[in-house]
């Protein structure tokens, strides 16, 4: 049948444009600052790499560890001004919660923790974003969720709850 192959060959000669444009529109849309994927997922994130993304978005947050001097892949302070000194000395307690204005104590999980019973005790001040645990700053709260759902709306399942 000599008519159905003129037919074929011009079905995948539109296939084959379809694919081609559907192609060129995704690659503009990626220069022109499209919607952009983490190089890495949230999860394979620690700390300081969180920090990071907060800072370049215009936190301004400085990332502190919560060991005087050690490791801040697993618990750190992000704040606006407050040193060492005095971040140590807060306490996790929601009537003292305005002592924490400009900062956050932050926890990455390690796969055995259980943060629930914390969360029970924080009461609406803290947050859950990925592997993270965040407390503190009510403001500070809520502007890191902000910031993680903007980047990552088109993924799911990162932001859990903001209590």
């Amino acid at each position: 049948m000599p008519g159905a192959s003129k037919l074929s060959w011009r079905l995948c000669g539109l296939l084959f444009i379809f694919v081609a444009a559907t192609l060129l529109v995704a690659e503009t849309g990626r220069r022109k600052g499209g919607p952009a994927r983490p190089a890495v997922s949230l999860d394979d994130w620690d700390i300081p790499q969180f920090a990071a993304f907060l800072k370049e978005r215009g936190l301004g947050l400085r990332l502190v560890s919560a060991m005087k001097g050690g490791d801040a892949r697993y618990t750190a302070f992000l704040t606006t001004d407050i040193e060492w000194e005095n971040l140590n000395r807060l306490v996790k307690d929601s009537k003292r919660i305005n002592e924490w204005r400009g900062t956050l104590y932050c926890e990455r999980e390690r796969g055995n923790d259980n943060w629930w019973s914390l969360t029970q005790q924080w009461g609406a001040n803290y947050l859950i974003v990925g592997p993270f645990l965040l407390y503190g700053d009510r403001e500070l709260l809520v502007l890191v969720r902000d910031t993680v759902e903007a980047f990552t709306r088109a993924n799911s399942g990162f932001l859990k709850r903001l209590g």
